[in-house]
């Protein structure tokens, strides 16, 4: 009897990894600097866990003023699509927290926006953008979170607190 060949499935990506490591590909792509956009996601989408401390969560969904961890891909896509329902279309989603009202144009998908990698390579992208406009990375990580940078100078203290743990350097919290 000739034995059958048996292909294992591929084993799903764990979502306590995979921000880090769509967003670590996505910071060497951009040439942005080393962790920058890493603190951004652990501020937009950080979620403890007792494991190994605050970790970006791919499945975070933003609306009506509530940030909330989904179980699975799945569960966020329905989330939004409920939202979306409801003629809610002020939403962040994903490991980035990208706005799809202010980024309508920024996945093809709502199965796109979830894709980790997706997530973080458009947010680089954007992040790289505004970088050009401001000149400086605090400034960008000001607009990043706020096209009106006046409005932002506690979230960017809170990424350069961030940044520089990540960097195990002081905070240049208030530059730029």
């Amino acid at each position: 009897m000739a034995a059958a060949s048996v292909q294992a499935a591929p084993a799903p990506a764990d979502p306590w990894r995979v921000c880090r490591q769509a967003i670590s590909a996505a910071e060497q792509a951009e040439r942005l600097p080393r962790h920058l956009l890493a603190a951004i996601a652990l501020v937009e989408s950080g979620r403890p866990s007792e494991a190994s401390g605050t970790v970006p969560w791919p499945w975070t969904i933003t609306a009506e003023g509530r940030g909330r961890f989904l179980a699975s891909k799945a569960d966020a896509v329905s989330a939004v699509q409920e939202l979306r329902e409801r003629d809610v279309r002020n939403i962040d989603v994903g490991c980035m927290q990208v706005n799809m009202h202010y980024h309508p144009r920024a996945f093809a998908d709502l199965d796109a926006a979830f894709d980790p990698a997706a997530n973080a390579g458009y947010a680089a992208r954007h992040l790289r953008a505004l970088f050009r406009q401001a000149g400086s990375w605090p400034s960008a990580v000001s607009l990043y979170h706020n096209g009106k940078f006046h409005m932002n100078r506690q979230y960017r203290i809170r990424v350069m607190k961030v940044w520089s743990q990540l960097r195990g350097r002081p905070s240049p919290a208030s530059s730029g």
